[in-house]
C-alpha cells in the first residue's frame, strides 16, 4: 500500500531472514545517506521510503525501493517485482511544474 507521499514496500518474511534483510537494506541505505522507515509487524516487514525536506518522493527514494527489490528478490527467492503492484508510487506535486521543479504561480 501507498500513500500520496511514500513509497512502500511489504514483504512476507520473518526471523534470521527478515534481520538479513533489513541488515542488507541497512547497508545500503547507509551507502546511499537515505534511510528508509522499517516497520516489524506479525507478517514481516514494511518498508516506507519519502523525503521528508521533499515532503514527498524524489529519485532517492525510487532508486532505494529498486535496490530494496533487488535484495527481497536476493533473500526470498522470487523473481524482482519492479514496476508491479507490490510497490506503489504515487507523486502529488500540486503546487510544482515537476519538470522543471518552480513552484508553480497561483
Amino acid at each position: 500500500t501507498g500513500d500520496n507521499r511514500a513509497i512502500t514496500r511489504t514483504v512476507e518474511v520473518q526471523g534470521p531472514k527478515a534481520d538479513e534483510l533489513v541488515s542488507a537494506v541497512a547497508l545500503t541505505a547507509n551507502a546511499m545517506d537515505h534511510h528508509p522507515e522499517v516497520q516489524v509487524n506479525d507478517d514481516g516487514l514494511v518498508f516506507v521510503l519519502s523525503t521528508h525536506s521533499a515532503e514527498g518522493v524524489t529519485v532517492l527514494d525510487i532508486a532505494l525501493a529498486s535496490t530494496i527489490e533487488d535484495l527481497v528478490s536476493a533473500s526470498t527467492g522470487e523473481p524482482a517485482q519492479h514496476g508491479d503492484q507490490n510497490i506503489n508510487v504515487v507523486v502529488t506535486a500540486p503546487d510544482t511544474d515537476l519538470a522543471s521543479g518552480d513552484a508553480l504561480a497561483r
